[in-house]
C-alpha cells in the first residue's frame, strides 16, 4: 500500500511536464504542415490590427458613455440599463452594441 502511494506521489510531479509536452505537440505539427503554418502566420499578422480596432471601439464607447451620463443620467430606464454611473453607462452601451438580452 505504501509503495503504491509513493509511486503515485512520484508521478504527480511528472504530470505538468507531460501537459507542456502535449501542448508543444501542436507546434511540432504546425512546423510540418504548411497550411497550418500559413494560418498561424496570418493570424499573427492580424493581431496588431485587431488590437487597434478594439482600442478604437473602446474609445468610442467611452465617449458615448460620458455623453449618455450627461444626457440620460436622471432618466428612469428599464431594469438592467443605467446611465447614472460610468460603469453602468459602459455596460449599457456594450449591451446595446452586442444585442445582449434583447430577444
Amino acid at each position: 500500500s505504501d509503495t503504491e502511494g509513493g509511486a503515485l506521489a512520484d508521478l504527480a510531479g511528472v504530470w505538468p511536464i507531460l501537459r507542456v509536452m502535449r501542448a508543444l505537440r501542436v507546434v511540432r505539427i504546425a512546423r510540418r504542415a504548411y497550411a497550418i503554418r500559413v494560418i498561424f502566420m496570418s493570424f499573427a499578422a492580424v493581431i496588431p490590427a485587431v488590437i487597434f480596432i478594439s482600442c478604437l471601439v473602446i474609445l468610442i464607447v467611452f465617449v458615448f458613455a460620458c455623453l449618455g451620463m450627461q444626457l440620460f443620467g436622471g432618466v428612469s430606464l428599464p431594469t438592467g440599463f443605467s446611465f447614472r454611473s460610468f460603469g453602468g453607462a459602459f455596460v449599457t452601451l456594450w449591451r446595446i452594441m452586442t444585442g445582449d438580452e434583447w430577444g
